[in-house]
């Protein structure tokens, strides 16, 4: 693959791993800076997946970076969406719309149904 040299850093808050992310060189060698920009920019992600928006607010540019779609980017709802997807047998999308409709529904915030389903309190079968 012409993979010569990689730096790597994790993804997610100290005690928790979302996954890591990775830099490829087809040089044998890593600059020395890399590694620093790759933990830079690995914590820049962590910081952005596991905010409680995904909106970065005034002045910081035109473009809204959603990375979780319309469900927002809060572990959360993404955890519940897991437990609905294994409780009704559908996948991750069908079981985020799941939580939606229902909040829709009960007119609620989905944050607020996806913590009833993680604490055992509800379920959307």
């Amino acid at each position: 693959l012409g993979v010569r040299a990689v730096t790597a850093a994790p993804l997610g808050p100290a005690g928790g791993r979302l996954g890591a992310l990775c830099a490829y060189r087809t040089e044998p060698d890593i600059r020395p800076d890399a590694a620093s920009a790759t933990d830079q920019v690995a914590a820049a992600l962590t910081e952005m997946i596991l905010s409680e928006t995904c909106d970065p607010g005034p002045g910081a540019g035109a473009v809204s970076p959603v990375v979780f779609g319309e469900a927002g980017c809060q572990p959360v709802v993404h955890q519940a969406a897991g437990m609905v997807s294994v409780q009704c047998g559908c996948g991750i999308d069908a079981a985020e719309a799941l939580l939606v409709a229902r909040a829709f529904a009960a007119g609620e915030p989905v944050e607020q149904v996806a913590a009833r389903v993680l604490r055992g309190e509800t379920g959307l079968r």
